[in-house]
């Protein structure tokens, strides 16, 4: 993400837009939970850099405050945030606070956030303790990742996973081609969405229950299996997003994505049933 946005400044691709809808607080009330959200976790007061070519996050002491003004209702301040979107400059901190106060004592806060210092996760953990400290909740004290040493011994049995998963090597394949690869894809740029009904949503959810696993281990399976005709192959290796939060960062904002790879094997002598108990 850093070296997407340095190559293309002008672009919003990865700016993350969160709204919260807050009744009965006051003004002074969400700047004093904002600032101490901000102070607290240390991603919000961070910038990035280049040290010796390499990309770095450098904590600073500059803490974004809310910029506030009014608005008639919820949709003509969410039209206004994003008619006034502007790129991030990771020379700053990647993130911006604008408060919309709102008819019926409402407030809108929009946080606009590069991807970078947010992930799914972190919009729940801000939501949740947003709402806490407006209610005066106590916040337990964050873990110092700076002071944590790696542990590699709490990694041996996942590396020894992986050693077994690719005890044979890495398999490589592409979807066939007809003709010549175009220089620039007559696709590139386009947004392709692809919906489905909360009716077909059920239906997987039950079909996958039947069987004994997760919606995510079916569609998973049914992935590998047309990947594995598309390439013609009955070995096919995928990759995917995954928190990597341990225990102690749970409650933490941050990018804590990585990718998990999964080798799966779809071949014809399976029964479907063994398939998806193998895959899940």
């Amino acid at each position: 993400m850093y070296l997407a946005q340095l190559s293309d400044p002008e672009s919003t691709e990865y700016s993350v837009d969160c709204y919260f809808d807050i009744s009965g607080a006051k003004k002074d009330d969400v700047d004093l939970a904002v600032a101490g959200m901000v102070h607290y976790h240390e991603i919000l007061h961070s910038r990035y850099a280049q040290s010796n070519g390499e990309p770095v996050r450098l904590v600073t002491d500059e803490y974004p405050t809310i910029r506030w003004t009014t608005a008639s209702s919820f949709e003509e301040a969410k039209e206004r945030s994003i008619r006034k979107r502007r790129p991030f400059s990771l020379k700053s901190v990647p993130v911006r606070f604008t408060g919309y106060e709102l008819p019926d004592n409402r407030i809108l806060l929009h946080m606009d956030i590069h991807h970078i210092a947010f992930d799914g996760r972190s919009v729940m953990i801000w939501q949740h303790e947003l709402f806490d400290r407006l209610q005066g909740r106590d916040i337990p004290p964050q873990p110092d990742l700076s002071a944590r040493t790696q542990d590699m011994h709490a990694h041996e049995a996942g590396t020894a996973f992986y050693r077994e998963l690719f005890s044979d090597g890495v398999p490589s394949h592409e979807m066939p081609l007809k003709g010549p690869r175009l220089a620039t894809h007559p696709g590139a740029d386009k947004e392709l969405a692809v919906s489905i009904t909360e009716e077909e949503l059920a239906q997987l959810s039950t079909a996958a229950k039947s069987c004994g696993v997760s919606t995510f281990s079916f569609l998973l399976a049914g992935m590998s299996i047309v990947l594995g005709i598309y390439c013609d192959s009955e070995d096919v290796t995928l990759g995917f997003p995954v928190d990597m939060r341990n225990k102690d960062e749970r409650d933490m904002c941050g990018m804590f994505i990585n990718t998990a790879i999964v080798r799966l094997k779809p071949q014809s002598g399976k029964s479907l049933p063994d398939y998806l108990a193998e895959v899940a």
